[in-house]
């Protein structure tokens, strides 16, 4: 199923979310987003396509401290609408009185915004994982804040070619045999960086991490100055470089020197290069390429890559 689920997914940007009580909301310019896992990957995008976005990700219990948010429209994400940390964050925010619009399939948080006729849109109940609903929580995301212009935009994702992204996930997923994963990015692909690695998680079921440029320069690069007593401490890692001609120059160079030094150690480096007409397909053809690269990863591996067990079992121990 996951393999017709990734196909389909440049069909999720043809949805035309509906925002119920839309007379409600006026148009803020300030916004929290309260959301977990999947459900906060596309406000962190928004950054990417509209850099001047005023966003606070929120993910945790309750509202963000130490924010003025008398001026914000408060977002809760939920793909199920059970998500603790989200529902608790959303009580809150009805609790204070402040502006609230909600974004689900259903659970609790359809069911408070019902009762208590909250601004809300109701998100396509298809069965699939969270993280494979991106085009959906996407345009939902956007219909809340009045990104009408966003709307429009994303709208000529539908012709994303998904063929191509395949290709380019077979060839990631061999990069990845045997190997962990660690995405590096420039600060702006940050996002795109973090889906990567949530996806090499989630459905690849394996560990993967991920850092920006320049940070990393500062910190994480001297623990890969590898010497023989510490050589197989990454010797089964594989870094891979997500390339963008539209970076800033200096940080392109600093990729090219990192590149070049952890290649002199003898470790493995890969370059993935994003591209698109536009930032739009840039941003999602490239995550559509990880998406096809992890369910191979899960195939060579033989697990199953639509379940999270893990975090099943988690929520189960939690909730004795």
């Amino acid at each position: 199923m996951m393999h017709e689920i990734i196909r389909d997914f440049p069909e999720q940007f043809s949805f035309e979310p509906v925002v119920v009580h839309a007379d409600q909301l006026h148009m803020f310019k300030k916004f929290v987003v309260l959301g977990m896992g999947g459900s906060q990957q596309p406000s962190t995008l928004l950054h990417r396509m509209d850099p001047t976005v005023d966003i606070v990700h929120h993910r945790d219990y309750g509202l963000p401290q130490g924010v003025d948010l008398s001026d914000r429209l408060i977002i809760a994400s939920s793909y199920s609408g059970n998500t603790e940390e989200t529902v608790d964050g959303a009580r809150e925010a009805i609790r204070r009185g402040l502006p609230l619009a909600i974004i689900t399939t259903g659970g609790e948080l359809l069911r408070m915004a019902q009762e208590q006729h909250i601004p809300h849109v109701v998100i396509p109940a298809t069965g699939i994982p969270p993280r494979c609903a991106l085009g959906y929580a996407a345009r939902s995301v956007m219909a809340v804040m009045g990104r009408a212009d966003l709307l429009d935009a994303t709208r000529a994702l539908t012709t994303l070619d998904a063929t191509r992204a395949q290709t380019q996930g077979t060839t990631i997923a061999q990069w990845c045999e045997n190997r962990v994963p660690v995405v590096y990015a420039s600060t702006r692909n940050e996002a795109i960086a973090y889906i990567w690695k949530i996806k090499f998680n989630e459905t690849g079921k394996i560990p993967a991490f991920c850092n920006v440029v320049p940070e990393l320069n500062h910190n994480e690069m001297n623990g890969y100055d590898v010497v023989d007593a510490t050589r197989s401490l990454s010797a089964n890692t594989v870094f891979i470089f997500l390339r963008d001609v539209t970076d800033d120059a200096r940080i392109v160079r600093r990729m090219d020197v990192q590149r070049d030094l952890l290649r002199a150690r003898g470790l493995n480096v890969q370059e993935f290069q994003v591209t698109g007409a536009t930032a739009y397909e840039q941003i999602f053809s490239t995550i559509l390429a990880a998406d096809w690269a992890c369910l191979s990863i899960a195939q060579r591996y033989g697990l199953e890559p639509e379940a999270v067990e893990m975090v099943e079992e988690f929520k189960q121990a939690i909730a004795k």
